[in-house]
């Protein structure tokens, strides 16, 4: 159909036609936390606090130093050491630079946030992502509702059973991102 192969929607670019990328473990979907945090939560340098709501991040000059939470109605302010990582997705992760002072300055300023460091791109160029459905039939093939249903969904749970492997999960296993449609 002319779509181009993505091998990463989650890379420089989105366009494209690709597999689904997904966090399995022993042919499970498993969580970000318990592919990542759960085994990193052992670590020493690491401290896990729950039921907090990271307010801000704190800077010096335009390094950033700590970050200010609220938990349990009080705010606490905590120092890195050595570095900050944020990860609050595409949504969160901009607001939280842009209520810290990193942004559009004509904004924040609109905004009473004080300028921490002028980068109009913080916030820009997010979109949503319409979903089309398509459905056809198709002759001469099987198709993954031809493999979960009647005998073969028992099949195919037993696979899953003693091998970890088969149609377990029920979700799409490629897609193509389309940004201009003709």
């Amino acid at each position: 159909m002319g779509i181009p192969l993505n091998p990463d929607y989650n890379g420089a670019s989105q366009e494209g036609v690709g597999y689904f990328q997904r966090a399995l473990f022993n042919g499970r979907r498993v969580s970000a936390a318990r592919a990542f945090l759960h085994p990193a939560k052992s670590r020493q340098t690491l401290e896990v606090r729950t039921k907090a709501h990271v307010q801000r991040i704190l800077f010096e000059g335009k390094r950033a130093v700590g970050i200010a939470y609220k938990r349990g109605g009080q705010e606490v302010e905590i120092r890195a050491r050595k570095e900050i990582i944020l990860s609050g997705g595409a949504v969160n992760s901009p607001q939280m630079l842009q209520i810290s002072g990193v942004g559009p300055a004509k904004l924040l300023q609109e905004l009473g946030v004080p300028v921490v460091h002028d980068l109009p791109a913080v916030g820009e160029n997010l979109c949503d992502h319409y979903p089309v459905r398509l459905v056809a039939r198709v002759k001469n093939q099987q198709t993954v509702n031809e493999q979960v249903r009647g005998l073969n969904l028992v099949k195919e749970a037993m696979k899953y059973v003693f091998t970890r492997k088969g149609r377990a999960d029920p979700v799409a296993d490629a897609g193509a991102y389309l940004l201009e449609v003709a």
